[in-house]
């Protein structure tokens, strides 16, 4: 009975409890965090798999285009291969939490998988999702089939699952070639859930890019990314008015624990994203040195970074 209180409790503080006060609406801070804010030129469609996808007998959501193997930003009519994400959820959440966010992705040509898992710990069933998802780009009866680039998978989470995401790139993941955390959850907390602390990283040399996000009223300081190895091509956000909640925005704060809604995480996780996946230099160089990452703006109180 202890885990699942706690688990309870954990829920409510890392994601139901924000203040009231109002923030300022959010503004971008330049053309390519413009670009990738806005939906990109896939239509999407969100499934449900038809039987369960992990080790804990899970369903799984899947967002992604419609016309799978077109690629409207190169012109390549067919035979694209999809760079897939597996997403994690925070405590006691669900996928559709997150539809917002995750559609977005997948507009931008991504195919999302994410396990129905409300308790993502040391982040096995979000690997079993890409698993899942890597079989049925190998069946001939699937929708997917040899519409999955394998070699291209990001393994993306909130909160808990931002500390699931996190132990499996600590643990070096084979499956995974990317990863990005939203507000991570505090070391003690991961410890308990995930296998996975700050400290993990002290003698490693892993080198897999992540990107970790956070905001003043959780930690308020690079708590994740200070301990990653410069091995690893690294990011850090520290966002000034969002809260623990606000990716789960719809994508305003309607009815949500939020302040700004998703309008902040959407264009430089997706730039992150498209580089790192498909190769768009325009999301490399906002991360370079005095790149667009790195302009002043009262949204954000830290932008950090070792990419050259």
């Amino acid at each position: 009975m202890l885990k699942p209180l706690i688990a309870t409790l954990a829920s409510f503080v890392l994601l139901g409890c924000a203040a009231s006060r109002p923030a300022p609406a959010y503004e971008t801070k330049g053309p390519i965090e413009a670009k990738y804010q806005a939906e990109g030129p896939w239509t999407v469609v969100h499934a449900v798999s038809d039987a369960p996808c992990d080790r804990e007998n899970n369903l799984c959501d899947l967002w992604y285009p419609a016309e799978l193997g077109r690629n409207p930003i190169t012109g390549l009519q067919s035979g694209f291969r999809h760079p897939a994400i597996s997403w994690a959820n925070g405590s006691g959440q669900q996928p559709e939490v997150y539809a917002s966010y995750l559609k977005h992705l997948a507009s931008w040509g991504f195919v999302i998988i994410a396990a129905r898992d409300s308790s993502t710990k040391d982040g096995a069933t979000t690997a079993d999702a890409a698993r899942y998802l890597i079989a049925q780009s190998q069946t001939p009866s699937s929708v997917f089939h040899d519409r999955i680039d394998s070699s291209r998978f990001a393994a993306v989470g909130h909160s808990q699952g931002g500390s699931a995401i996190t132990s499996l790139h600590v643990h070096r993941s084979p499956l995974f070639t990317t990863y990005m955390g939203f507000h991570t959850a505090p070391g003690w907390f991961a410890n308990w859930c995930c296998d996975v602390h700050p400290n993990a990283y002290a003698g490693t040399t892993v080198t897999a890019p992540i990107f970790q996000w956070t905001s003043v009223p959780d930690s308020g300081k690079p708590d994740w990314y200070d301990p990653v190895p410069d091995s690893a091509p690294k990011a850090f956000a520290l966002l000034t008015h969002a809260r623990h909640a606000d990716i789960a925005g719809v994508p305003e704060c309607r009815d949500q624990p939020c302040a700004q809604g998703i309008y902040p995480y959407l264009g430089y996780s997706t730039a992150w994203l498209m580089w790192q996946m498909q190769g768009a230099e325009d999301g490399h160089a906002a991360f370079r040195p005095s790149g667009e990452f790195f302009l002043p703006d009262s949204n954000w109180s830290m932008s950090l970074s070792n990419i050259p």
